[in-house]
């Protein structure tokens, strides 16, 4: 159990889907890398899926 003046940070498996959860459930903050790049992806493939999760961020905080 961690005091609620640690921040919380969620690493590992979100989604746009499950990211909600996530800030439900008391995560300050979040590193991406899977949901974000996979080999092969271009730079603009790469921008759209974070611009897509920083509007997730926007619409749930």
């Amino acid at each position: 159990m961690l005091s609620k003046d640690i921040p919380a940070l969620a690493v590992g498996g979100l989604t746009s889907d499950n990211i909600k959860a996530f800030v439900d459930t008391g995560a300050a903050d979040f590193g991406m890398s899977g949901s974000l790049y996979k080999p092969g992806d271009s730079a603009e493939t790469v921008g759209t899926k974070a611009r897509y999760f920083i509007d997730d961020m926007r619409a749930i905080r």
